[in-house]
């Protein structure tokens, strides 16, 4: 008798199982196969997968390689050497390397490539080699990503920090190499002052050398000024500007600066006013870099305030940091004008015939100051009322056994500093 097909092996209820149980994960496969397709013929990187052996060509390539590169998924496939035509022959080594193996696949690989339009593009490539059971790499499969903003940027970046180093150094050599012959003049001014100053007879050659002389000072100082910005502007650009941090009576030490103007200020017909909510507040500053901050602030103030104004200088204490209020009731920045008061090199009256002197280098430098302090510092103002800048520095102190007293600080001679920092009123 004739055995039944339903004994045999393959019918068995066990082989039926496996059956089934491979039809499930056949199906679980192709859908798992459709659903990386439609990820990858959506996906905005190149996904790619190039068979080497037995035949060079792409397997896959998907859509966004239009998009990229100009050529549609089409293009590759007719022609598999496709890649290493359009690739930039400075690069085609590294292409070369990874379809024959000769390279680090744990590494990404940056080529640049030519788009069908004939602009160049960056591509950043991460592949990965597959081999067979006799080790052969066959095929390489990857993710392929524009780069080319990024390449772009980073460019200009590099540029822009070549350009600011040239700047940096171009600033450093010229500050130098104005100040040798700036103390020369100084050093003759000296002299001849004191020549003059011998002089017993008084008639109207020597008062007209004494007021030649004084403008002569004066328009040094102006130098000395613009020199000292433009060196300490690059000492912060280059890192090489740090603070001398000592526990002062920041109340003391402000008051001390203010009334050491007190004599420019009268001599321009301006009121000078000083209020503090509190006579100590020990906090940790540098007090030549809190001078030139407040001389330069008190001096703009001089500058831009007509005959018969007011400047005021407010302290007030807060349980974090210290309020310093800087007021006058001068010629006011305009509201279009208030973003740009510190930046570098830009003035509110920009015009070549503006009616004061200055380099706009004064406030940013402030500016800078008072932030290396932990500081921070804001302006406002109004054309024809005046102008208000308020400084906010931290309460805190620094671990200072050698630190002097704030009164040091009220012997030491300013008068100098006063002479440079107001060198652009003219008495």
């Amino acid at each position: 008798m004739q055995e039944s097909p339903l004994n045999s092996p393959i019918f068995k209820p066990k082989t039926i199982e496996k059956l089934k149980h491979s039809r499930n994960n056949d199906k679980k496969l192709k859908i798992t196969e459709e659903h990386f397709r439609l990820l990858a013929d959506h996906a905005q990187d190149i996904i790619y997968l190039y068979q080497l052996y037995p035949e060079a060509n792409f397997l896959y390539i998907s859509p966004s390689v239009t998009k990229i590169t100009g050529y549609t998924p089409k293009e590759y496939y007719v022609d598999s050497a496709l890649a290493s035509k359009i690739v930039y022959p400075k690069d085609y080594p590294i292409l070369k390397n990874i379809f024959t193996g000769d390279y680090d696949f744990e590494k990404p690989s940056v080529l640049r490539f030519v788009r069908k339009d004939g602009t160049i593009i960056w591509l950043e490539q991460y592949n990965h080699p597959i081999y067979n059971e006799e080790g052969k790499m066959v095929s390489v499969e990857g993710i392929i990503r524009d780069i080319t903003e990024r390449r772009v940027l980073e460019e200009l970046h590099r540029q822009r920090e070549g350009q600011e180093k040239i700047k940096t150094e171009f600033f450093s050599n010229i500050s130098h190499e104005l100040r040798t012959p700036l103390n020369i003049i100084l050093g003759t001014q000296q002299l001849l002052q004191l020549y003059l100053s011998n002089m017993e007879i008084e008639d109207p050659t020597k008062m007209k050398l004494n007021k030649h002389l004084k403008t002569m000072r004066q328009n040094c100082n102006r130098l000395i000024r613009l020199v000292n910005n433009l060196m300490d502007i690059t000492k912060i650009d280059s890192g090489y500007f740090h603070l001398d941090l000592h526990n002062y009576n920041i109340v003391m030490i402000i008051e001390s600066i203010v009334s050491s103007v007190k004599d420019y200020v009268k001599n321009k017909d301006l009121s000078l006013t000083f209020h503090s909510d509190c006579t100590k507040r020990v906090i940790a500053c540098d007090t030549d870099k809190i001078e030139r901050i407040m001389l330069n602030l008190l001096s703009n103030a001089t500058k831009f305030t007509p005959g018969g104004g007011k400047i005021h200088i407010e302290l007030i204490h807060t349980e974090t940091a210290m309020k310093i209020v800087v007021e006058d009731t001068g010629v006011g920045i305009p509201k279009d004008k208030l973003n740009s008061v510190f930046k570098r090199f830009v003035q509110v009256d920009g015009s070549f015939t503006r009616s004061h002197e200055g380099t706009g280098i004064g406030l940013a430098l402030v500016k800078s100051l008072v932030e290396m302090h932990q500081g921070t510092i804001s302006v406002e103002s109004e054309v024809g009322r005046g102008t208000k800048f308020i400084i906010h520095l931290p309460q805190h102190t620094v671990e200072d056994e050698c630190s002097l007293p704030s009164e040091c600080f009220l012997q030491r001679d300013q008068i100098e500093k006063i002479k440079v920092e107001f060198s652009d009123i003219y008495l």
